[in-house]
């Protein structure tokens, strides 16, 4: 079964999970990019701001193209940090891009407060013909 792990991550949190789960599951990884980020890759106060209120909002901003075809993974593993208890805005932007389909799905996050509606918020966006396996929180 060939596999894709697929994660956006500010703080590297997201990122170091990747590469944790890359050992148990072999992957393909790839992180998502803004195609107009954050000016410092940290969770300060204006980054929580604007990224909160993107996140509360369902804002999809632009992510960098990805040189990807989804049809030759059987499992997709998604990873996100928790943004005003739902997923990255950059997440959605590649939900919404992205029609996924007849994949077995595994779905993390990272988080400090809450989980939130993440997991939720996210199933309701993947075409109903997925199969979720598992989903793995990983609480800072």
């Amino acid at each position: 079964m060939k596999s894709l792990i697929i994660f956006y991550s500010l703080t590297g949190n997201c990122r170091k999970i990747a590469k944790e789960l890359n050992k148990k599951y072999p992957s393909d990884i790839i992180e998502l990019k803004l195609k107009r980020g954050f000016k410092k890759p940290k969770m300060n106060f204006i980054n929580m701001l604007i990224g909160g209120f993107q996140a509360i909002t369902k804002k999809t901003p632009d992510i960098k193209n990805l040189d990807i075809n989804l049809n030759n993974y059987d499992q997709i593993i998604l990873g996100t940090p928790v943004w005003a208890s739902t997923m990255s805005p950059a997440i959605r932007t590649f939900l919404k891009k992205h029609n996924i389909e007849n994949k077995k799905i595994i779905i993390f996050s990272s988080y400090k407060n809450e989980i939130g509606k993440t997991f939720s918020d996210i199933k309701e966006i993947l075409n109903k013909n997925n199969e979720i396996l598992d989903t793995i929180e990983y609480k800072n």
